[in-house]
């Protein structure tokens, strides 16, 4: 197997390879730079623990469509169960309401949406979406 690569597309992608270490990325960057040097699908596939037919795939896609689409994930992060309109009236009732407990919103939240939240979700959805705890105090 022949992968020829120039001087900077070897360099760009021992850089990449440096900046996406520990992610999933890091062995297809590895893959197609072990088969540029000469070795063999066999002994990169043994090397890097996938299967042979893997290292293909990802020679596949780096000589066929290019760096961008070999790094890609296709992956979306989870956004939550509430929509951006819910997310926007759960804040407009935060602003003219003041909550003293992660229940009572959890409750606000199924009653105006139908959408169920532990009180510990509901803490990490209002750090998500840039809210914090404040203990209440009684006030002279």
């Amino acid at each position: 197997m022949d992968l020829h690569l120039s001087a900077s597309d070897l360099l760009e992608l021992k850089k990449i390879q440096r900046n996406v270490a520990g992610t999933p990325c890091y062995v297809k960057v590895t893959c197609v730079l072990m088969l540029s040097q000469g070795l063999s699908p066999k002994i990169v596939s043994n090397s890097l623990g996938i299967d042979t037919s893997t290292v293909y795939r990802y020679l596949n896609i780096y000589t066929c469509d290019g760096l961008d689409s070999l790094l890609e994930t296709g992956h979306k992060g989870y956004w939550g169960m509430l929509d951006s309109h819910q997310l926007s009236a759960l804040r407009e009732e935060l602003k003219f309401h003041v909550y003293t407990d992660a229940k009572s919103i959890s409750k606000w939240v199924e009653s105006a949406f139908g959408v169920c939240y532990t009180p510990q979700g509901i803490v990490d959805l209002l750090n998500r979406i840039g809210f914090t705890y404040k203990k209440t105090k009684e006030v002279p």
